[in-house]
């Protein structure tokens, strides 16, 4: 166990480690950069930091895993210790990183904590608390096998007082160990935001009203180390009371010691716990934000080296505005920007307000007909057709819109259309409406098939036909589809993809195309405000981001025309507190924002990545 009063928080800016390390009699805990050593002095503070550092790189350690950066046996590294019993080694785990010139070293020294949360198994709590013995309680699925223990009576009926079945029972014996077990894993839980059973809460409260009898808290100043010598005499009592010790007994003996008494005492000076390569932690806990609070269609470019899997499957369900995949190769050699976020979607949004009334219109026998009535109490009104794919003549799409959206009196007030429902209107004069961008909301709240379109990358005329209309069944004959009869009524295949050009241009001038490069950075800002620093500044960042704007500059006029308005602004992602973003702009220009990384306000990240 840890006295986090015994911990002297440290940042030493040319040091990548962050963990804590043992110089002599000292224990150091060195803190990633963009902190401020002098503001954590308290118990508290030092206890806070500590668990969520051990979050973080606990997080980080199942991505390596998962990515097949790190071997899951090489982290369990065994010895066999008494009665064939296996304890963990003190050590360290190497990662093997593509593309990273230095190995990511992961250093478990100090046991005490991954002791107790590895022999954490609900199923072998479960067997090892409950036990057969005598209950009051009658399974009547059983009674055929306790008829010899009835008594029959007069009527015939049959009286059977108890059965052996299993029950809880907390003694002398291994269901004393896993209860305590119970309670020091809850109390860590707690403190890492952890979600423990109720079966571990009750059996831990049952520890703590049986030997301990206090509310003591484990990690509270006042109370460490009388509710620590309370446990080492609770663990003592209990592994001389207890008269059968098997292996399961001695999983949760050896985590508990562990945890108590601790090994790393004994470990030799320098790091017993951390990480050696702290930059990395810090890009992966910032794209996995990214990746998390941007929305898909707008995150075009992400480096998947530290994101989770299951991260990355949701931003791959979802198509992207334009498709960078084969954008940043310059030389034959294949460039990585960190992310490049669109956030065209946010340019042209306004307040928007507007009811849908049905219209009893017959389009050669579809009835696909909405009255749009416009905010101004309703009275401005439009006509707009809105389909589904295998709509049936007669049937009015009301009827099957009425399934996933409410309906009073027949109307639908400023709907978001469901995916499977598309509109169209003619708005082959887009750049001469009054209000252009509320048509483009409006576009967007009610799945205009162009929006659709260009929200999944589609961009020019041909791969609209490939992606959108083929699929629709929409070609140049007249087809007997409710698309081909009725949505697109009165125009042809050649007319819809000329006005979807004419949508594209028009849509690149109305709305503001601007994209940001991100570049996650493991400086702090004083690095960039050093003289000394500037040329290496150029030739490693600014440098590297004009390649990234030029080429990405190349796709998007090659794919939307060069006359299209864009704007890239370049952003640097450090680790530091900035009142003033500006400060820095004399500098780098391209510096213009922060993810800050402090205690305050790592929670945030946290949120996201834990």
């Amino acid at each position: 166990m840890l006295n986090f009063n015994d911990l002297q928080p440290v940042v030493k800016g040319t040091y990548s480690f962050v963990g804590i390390a043992k110089e002599g009699d000292s224990l150091w805990l060195h803190l990633p950069k963009g902190f401020d050593a002098s503001t954590i002095s308290t118990y508290d503070q030092k206890r806070d930091l500590f668990f969520t550092l051990y979050r973080i790189l606990r997080q980080f350690k199942a991505i390596c895993v998962e990515k097949s950066y790190l071997d899951p046996d090489r982290l369990g590294m065994k010895t066999p210790d008494r009665d064939g019993v296996l304890r963990g080694e003190d050590g360290k785990a190497i990662a093997t990183v593509p593309e990273e010139d230095d190995p990511l070293i992961f250093y478990g020294k100090l046991d005490w904590m991954s002791a107790l949360l590895d022999a954490n198994d609900e199923l072998k709590i479960a067997a090892l608390v409950c036990r057969l013995g005598r209950t009051e309680k009658v399974d009547y699925s059983q009674l055929h096998r306790f008829l010899h223990q009835g008594i029959f009576l007069g009527n015939g009926n049959i009286y059977i007082d108890t059965m052996t079945l299993p029950r809880a029972q907390v003694q002398f014996e291994p269901t004393d160990i896993v209860a305590m077990y119970c309670y020091l894993l809850e109390a860590v839980s707690i403190q890492l935001g952890d979600v423990v059973s109720p079966e571990v809460t009750a059996l831990g409260e049952r520890f703590r009203e049986r030997y301990l009898g206090i509310e003591a808290s484990l990690f509270n100043e006042q109370d460490y180390d009388l509710v620590l010598n309370e446990l080492k005499d609770a663990l003592d009592k209990i592994d001389r009371h207890t008269p059968l010790k098997d292996e399961d007994y001695y999983t949760f003996y050896e985590a508990i010691e562990c945890f108590l008494y601790g090994r790393w005492q004994s470990a030799d000076e320098g790091e017993i716990w951390g990480i050696n390569n702290f930059h990395m932690v810090w890009e992966s806990m910032c794209l996995t934000y990214l990746a998390k609070t941007v929305a898909p269609e707008s995150l075009l470019w992400l480096d998947r080296q530290f994101v989770p899997n299951a991260v990355l499957q949701s931003i791959d369900a979802v198509p992207t505005w334009f498709d960078l995949s084969s954008t940043f190769t310059c030389n034959g050699k294949q460039l990585r920007p960190d992310a490049v976020v669109f956030d065209f979607d946010k340019t042209f949004y306004v307040p928007l307000s507007f009811k849908l009334q049905l219209n009893n219109w017959d389009d050669y026998g579809y009835r696909i007909t909405f009255s749009l009535k416009s905010k101004s109490e309703f009275q401005t009104t439009s006509y707009i057709s809105i389909a589904y794919k295998g709509q049936q003549e007669g049937n009015h799409t009301s009827e099957e819109l009425k399934k996933f959206l409410p309906s009073p009196g027949g109307s639908y007030v400023s709907p978001q259309l469901p995916p499977q429902f598309l509109s169209y209107w003619d708005i082959s004069k887009l750049s001469s409406t009054q209000d252009p961008l509320r048509e483009l909301c409006l576009m967007k709240r009610l799945n205009h098939v162009f929006y659709v379109a260009v929200n999944q990358g589609i961009w020019s005329s041909d791969t609209l036909q490939t992606h959108i209309l083929n699929p629709l069944d929409v070609e140049g004959r007249l087809s007997s589809n409710v698309f081909s009869s009725a949505l697109f009524r009165g125009t042809t295949q050649d007319s819809l993809q000329k006005t979807f050009t004419g949508f594209v241009s028009d849509l690149t001038h109305i709305a503001r195309i601007v994209f940001q490069i991100i570049d996650i950075k493991y400086n702090d800002v004083a690095y960039f405000q050093d003289e000394a620093n500037q040329q290496a500044i150029k030739a490693r960042s600014v440098r590297k981001q004009f390649a990234y704007e030029y080429l990405l500059q190349q796709a998007i006029e090659a794919t939307v025309g060069k006359s299209a308005p864009l704007q890239i602004d370049s952003t640097f992602w450090v680790p530091q507190v900035s009142n003033d973003p500006t400060v820095l702009s004399d500098l780098i220009p391209y510096l213009d924002g922060y993810l800050q990384l402090t205690p305050a306000n790592m929670n945030q990240l946290i949120h996201h990545y834990c």
